[in-house]
């Protein structure tokens, strides 16, 4: 294994929220709606005829979540409509290309592995965002209450290049993984 410095020199950018990071290996955001979700339990008891009836109970909870729940197969839908999102939920990631590490350049699936991630809200929040109805709670930003269903979410992690450790053989300029059967000399 090897410690030093990893870099880039592309600048990862999330245009939607005009939110751009430098010497990164790494943007997510991630989007989520407060919606309706249903639960169910099962038990059987008797039917006070000798035999046994099932017997289910539904109960609904509002939860923030990164995917569409459909709330047209609820057992009660009233009350418990989920309205479509106005954008598109879940996550969405940029990888920098080439990130460096020394003289060596780091393989996409080990820079998708590094994981030093770190809230960057707060750097979205100084771009169109805060003026497009968005404000900032705690480490999101926030539609509407941030209490109704409906009401959107959003929040942004970076991977700083920086101090790296590398666990891999060398390939030429690159690496590759390092399988149990490897063996490592001096």
């Amino acid at each position: 294994f090897r410690s030093g410095q990893s870099t880039t020199e592309e600048e990862l950018s999330d245009p939607q929220y005009a939110l751009k990071v430098t010497n990164c290996a790494k943007l997510e955001r991630t989007t989520e709606m407060l919606q309706w979700v249903e639960s169910s339990t099962t038990e059987e008891e008797d039917d006070n005829f000798g035999g046994r009836r099932t017997k289910t109970t539904y109960s609904y909870s509002t939860q923030w979540r990164a995917e569409k729940i459909s709330s047209s197969s609820f057992n009660d839908r009233y009350g418990h409509d989920n309205p479509s999102p106005s954008t598109p939920l879940g996550t969405k990631n940029w990888t920098a290309s080439p990130v460096t590490f020394g003289a060596f350049t780091v393989p996409a699936n080990m820079v998708n592995r590094l994981c030093n991630a770190q809230d960057c809200t707060n750097e979205a929040f100084q771009g169109a965002a805060s003026s497009d109805g968005w404000c900032r709670r705690g480490r999101y930003l926030e539609t509407g209450e941030g209490n109704n269903v409906g009401d959107l979410r959003v929040s942004f992690t970076k991977v700083p290049c920086g101090e790296t450790t590398i666990l891999a053989v060398q390939a030429g300029n690159s690496f590759e993984p390092m399988d149990y059967q490897s063996e490592v000399t001096d």
